[in-house]
């Protein structure tokens, strides 16, 4: 029994070692079975953060640049375990010359690659403003908040502040001598604060407060010179575009774009909407009535109630293809800056205009700009009459006016007029208009002097009139281009100070070159100075200093003639004619598109030249390719074609008549005489054409001719007075004499 008991317990331990691994298995694979069944934790979520720009250099971007990177690098610091990882990080963000100072760095394995700070430090020492303290001290003191609003001057003067040593106190009184004189006037009765950002936000309310202030009196109550000034009126508003306050008359339209447009096609008075008449001679302008009220369509506008209140003109255009004026009002605006046309005007009436390049943009008097966009067009000179009074004016093309014209400070500026407001008129009092207006008053006409011409050109008496040489001529292949370096600054000149009789002349260049299409006023921004040069009549010359435009130039390289060549191709002709061209520059356009290039200041304006003007690199060549002109020689029928300037035709009599006195002058001379018997094949001297020659050169024996052909060859204007090598070469190609480098030493050396 006991035996049996005994392996009975045996038994039961075994099974019961054998359950417990069994369970301690069970509960491990399920464990295992859990862990698998549970939901994944949430990944590891990167902070949204930009990459920074790339830093080329630039001294004011670099503590940004920097800060954007460390920045970068704290939200992501698993990406960047190491300094190296760091330090290549920034070295590919720098490009530019930031980039070629950190590439030795790279080359050169440096150890600055695995320190950041001291990379840091390098690269503050390099690109770091060194004056940047005393920059933003100099920021501090003259920091004002202006008529902006409150929150920027706050934001610029934290900025300043974050690269300021100064101490608070100092920022306080510097941020408090910026404010507005309304907030300082309110501070004066504010408790005094403690820190700046108390001090901000104290200055805040009190803005807040004065907004809301300024609100409600604007609303509540009018103005004592608002109900005192402004008459009631009745209002029209356009359905299709609201009133766009502009700087070229920021005013209620008296007619709308549509109403205007449907007189201007009818033919209806501009005033009354009548038929048959127009504005000049409408019977109703002289009442101060209300003008009838006209439908323009489906919106229902008409006029202004009360004519009266703005300075409106009668004025009449004139046309090249019309007869008779165009009737149109213009508006007397002293808030535009310049004249304009409406578009309407010039497309029913086929106004002819040039460009304007670069197109010139214009704001309204809340600092826009106008939603026609920059104006691109403006009309060529036109003749525009006010009453008596007659002018030559260019109009800017401009939409949506509410008027034909506007006038504005540049035309006040010109005639200075006097105006009677009561009866809405205006006079002329400056000395160029008084005297065309007597002129005109009187009848009397500028008619230009009858120009003797002989019979045998009278089938070209067109080309001596004064009148045609006054046309703005047409553009042809041959216009004066000025071709500027590519990336070169443009020059921008200074206005010189000019005497009274320098300013009357001045006065009266513009006036006649403005008639006669030769200028034009310009918004170009180049501009050269002008200056006087006094002629031998006295007179004065405007010219345009354009030393600064020819530098920045390409260079034509159209071929001139030589001046000598054409000198030998003349040497056996006996007859020379003196041609002259009237105002020959002035018949040259200037290439359609570099007219802004010719630009030129003056107290009066600011112009540019249509034609070719005096003192232009090129306009030489140019003025050689307009010309081309034929001149005829008696000894060779070819046709000679040149570019020799009037003067030196003139006085060209040198070939044969020279040779006979040579001749003679050798027969009478003595020693040419001895000469003759040593002739012969070794000896330099020879007889060709019964002439003795040294050489192959004439001898000249006496020194009256020498002095006459050292005179031809150095003085003539076609030579331009030339030093000693070129007189010399000159002469010794045809003549010598003994010592004839002597005589043309000292004969140079002697010319004044």
């Amino acid at each position: 029994g006991k035996e049996e008991r005994r392996d009975r317990t045996f038994f039961l331990q075994d099974e019961n070692q054998t359950l417990q691994q069994q369970v301690a298995q069970l509960t491990a694979q399920l464990a295992l079975l859990q862990a698998h069944a549970a939901p994944p934790p949430p990944p590891h979520q990167k902070c949204p953060v930009a990459v920074p720009n790339k830093f080329s250099g630039q001294p004011e971007m670099f503590l940004a640049f920097m800060g954007q990177c460390q920045l970068f690098m704290a939200m992501r610091p698993e990406d960047f375990p190491t300094d190296r990882v760091k330090v290549g990080f920034v070295i590919s963000l720098l490009t530019g010359q930031a980039a070629k100072w950190a590439t030795p760095l790279l080359v050169q394995d440096s150890p600055l690659l695995d320190n950041f700070q001291g990379f840091l430090q390098q690269m503050n020492i390099m690109f770091e403003n060194p004056i940047k303290s005393q920059i933003v001290d100099r920021k501090l003191k003259n920091i004002t908040q202006g008529k902006r609003p409150l929150q920027e001057y706050v934001a610029e003067f934290r900025l300043l502040c974050m690269d300021s040593n100064w101490n608070e106190p100092a920022h306080m009184a510097a941020f408090q001598e910026g404010l507005s004189d309304a907030i300082k006037d309110e501070l004066v009765h504010a408790e005094c604060a403690s820190t700046l950002d108390s001090l901000i936000t104290q200055c805040l309310r009190i803005e807040a407060r004065l907004q809301q202030r300024g609100y409600k009196r604007t609303v509540a109550e009018p103005s004592v010179f608002s109900r005192a000034r402004i008459p009631p009126m009745r209002v029209y508003q356009s359905k299709t575009s609201a009133e766009e306050p502009m700087e070229i008359g920021a005013l209620r339209p008296r007619l709308t774009v549509q109403e205007r447009s449907r007189r201007f096609q009818e033919g209806l008075c501009l005033y009354c909407g009548g038929l048959g008449h127009f504005v000049n001679s409408c019977t109703r302008k002289g009442t101060r009535g209300p003008v009838p009220e006209t439908s323009a369509g489906p919106s229902g506008n008409g006029v202004d109630s009360d004519p009266s209140r703005h300075l409106l003109l009668d004025t009449h255009i004139f046309l090249q293809s019309r007869k008779e004026g165009i009737p149109a009002v213009a508006l007397v605006d002293s808030g535009a800056t310049t004249s304009f046309m409406d578009y309407a005007i010039v497309k029913h009436f086929k106004v002819p205009l040039v460009s304007v390049t670069p197109p010139m943009q214009v704001e309204t008097v809340d600092g826009r700009e106008l939603k026609s966009g920059p104006i691109r067009f403006a009309t060529q000179p036109l003749r525009m009459r006010i009453g008596d009074h007659e002018e030559a004016i260019s109009f800017y093309v401009t939409s949506n006016l509410h008027l034909p014209l506007v006038l504005g400070v540049s035309w006040l500026r010109l005639h200075d007029p006097l105006v009677a407001w009561a009866q809405n008129a205006v006079s002329f009092p400056s000395l160029q208009c008084v005297d065309h207006l007597r002129h005109v008053s009187t009848g009397q006409h500028v008619v230009a002097s009858a120009v003797s011409i002989p019979s045998e050109l009278s089938d070209f008496s067109d080309v001596f009139s004064e009148q045609e040489a006054d046309q703005l001529p047409p553009h042809r292949v041959y216009d004066c281009p000025v071709d500027l370096i590519p990336g070169a600054p443009l020059p921008k000149g200074r206005l010189y100070s000019l005497s009274e009789p320098e300013l009357v002349a001045l006065r009266e260049f513009l006036d006649k070159n403005l008639a006669r299409g030769f200028i034009r006023p310009s918004s170009s921004p180049l501009s050269a100075p002008v200056l006087f040069v006094k002629k031998k009549s006295g007179e004065l010359r405007l010219c345009c200093d354009y030393r600064r435009l020819n530098s920045i130039t390409v260079r034509n390289s159209y071929p001139l003639p030589l001046i000598s060549e054409l000198m030998e191709r003349l040497r056996e002709a006996t007859i020379f004619t003196k041609l002259d061209l009237r105002g020959a520059y002035n018949l040259v356009r200037m290439r359609q598109g570099d007219e802004w290039k010719t630009a030129f200041g003056t107290r009066y304006g600011h112009f540019e030249y249509t034609v070719m003007p005096f003192g232009l690199t090129n306009n030489r060549r140019a003025d050689a390719l307009s010309r081309k002109p034929e001149y005829t020689c008696a000894e060779d029928p070819l046709p000679l074609r040149t570019v020799l300037p009037p003067e030196s035709l003139a006085v060209l009599q040198e070939p044969v008549d020279l040779r006979a006195q040579l001749r003679e002058a050798q027969h009478l001379d003595a020693w040419t005489q001895q000469r003759r018997g040593d002739v012969g094949s070794n000896s330099p001297w020879s007889f060709e054409d019964d002439l003795l020659r040294h050489r192959g050169l004439i001898y000249v024996p006496t020194r009256p001719l020498r002095a006459l052909i050292m005179t031809q060859c150095h003085d003539n204007p076609a030579a331009g007075h030339f030093g000693f090598h070129k007189t010399l070469h000159l002469i010794t190609r045809t003549f010598w004499w003994p010592r004839v480098r002597h005589d043309v030493s000292s004969y140079v050396a002697s010319c004044v």
